[in-house]
């Protein structure tokens, strides 16, 4: 003959769970950035005080997650950057993809010689050789729109007008029969 056994086991909700509708709205409008901060709007739009424990759970219960604050240019304006899209870009880029005109994108990047220093799990600190950091590895390229081939000049030194003139020089052996439109943070610099 078997066993049947019931378990009720004694589960508790939260009072803050009436209020997640309020919390979510006041947390999407305002992300905390701690959790002590975040207790103590709870507590504000709520009349109800929890410690940090209890809040973290709550707000991982609603779907909050940790999250790095990403980054948008300061001087973005939708509209300008449409109207340059339409009337700048896109014609330009049709004459590259008729074969009359070749376009790229430019830019230049900087990187730092220097080593990425990490967590490890060890029983003394241990410490590695690397550049002190005033060393750069400087990268200007361009690519072409239509074929995505790339053409750069790098230097460990700067970025002058030397390296400059050297690079357009290279675009134009390159391509020596059509026009050349560079674009370059939204500037169009043309014939080269």
């Amino acid at each position: 003959m078997g066993w049947l056994a019931e378990f009720n086991i004694y589960k508790p909700e939260s009072e803050l769970i009436k209020f997640e509708k309020i919390i979510r709205e006041d947390f999407q409008n305002n992300p905390p950035a701690t959790i002590k901060e975040a207790a103590a709007r709870i507590e504000k739009l709520t009349g109800i005080k929890r410690g940090t424990t209890q809040v973290r759970k709550l707000i991982l219960k609603i779907g909050m997650r940790f999250i790095k604050v990403g980054q948008i240019p300061l001087m973005a304006d939708p509209d300008i950057q449409q109207e340059y899209k339409e009337k700048i870009l896109e014609p330009i880029l049709t004459e590259a993809r008729e074969g009359t005109r070749a376009v790229f994108f430019v830019d230049a990047a900087h990187f730092v010689m220097g080593a990425f220093l990490e967590f490890l799990w060890c029983f003394k600190r241990i410490f590695i050789k690397t550049p002190s950091g005033r060393k750069r590895f400087n990268v200007l390229g361009a690519l072409n729109t239509i074929t995505s081939e790339v053409i750069t000049v790098t230097n460990d030194a700067y970025i002058k007008a030397e390296t400059v003139c050297e690079f357009l020089s290279k675009i134009r052996i390159k391509l020596p029969s059509i026009p050349i439109s560079l674009v370059m943070d939204n500037d169009i610099k043309k014939a080269i």
